[in-house]
């Protein structure tokens, strides 16, 4: 297993974990909206992995093309933004709070940021 895959194995499992623990935090905290928040947490980190995922992606597309790479990096971030928009809204007008969305995306955010420090190299 490359260092890529490994990385990308462990930050998921760090996401999934702290979106399982947010989401049940956000049930028994809040009785009358636990459920919309629970799911807008789960579908929040969903997006954050699912956009990662398209970065992993379009970073080793983008090796493999010496033709207009800044456009192909272009069309990449534009298209990633326009799925996090696309599920936002869905999840938004099915009655997932929105800022539920944003703790889960945030939360993957927070585990990339989790890999890094964990896996730094110590200067001497």
């Amino acid at each position: 297993m490359n260092e890529l895959t490994a990385m990308n194995k462990e930050i998921r499992f760090y996401t999934l974990i702290a979106a399982a623990i947010l989401s049940t935090i956000g049930w028994f905290a809040f009785p009358i909206e636990g459920k919309q928040i629970a799911v807008g947490v789960l579908v929040g980190a969903l997006c954050g992995l699912i956009g990662f995922q398209m970065i992993i992606h379009s970073a080793g597309s983008l090796e493999a093309d010496t033709k207009n790479p800044k456009a192909k990096a272009y069309r990449a971030y534009l298209l990633r933004y326009l799925v996090y928009a696309a599920i936002f809204v869905l999840a938004v007008k099915s009655g997932v709070n929105i800022i539920a969305l944003l703790i889960g995306m945030l939360a993957h955010k927070a585990c990339i940021l989790l890999y890094t420090y964990r896996h730094r190299k110590e200067d001497d």
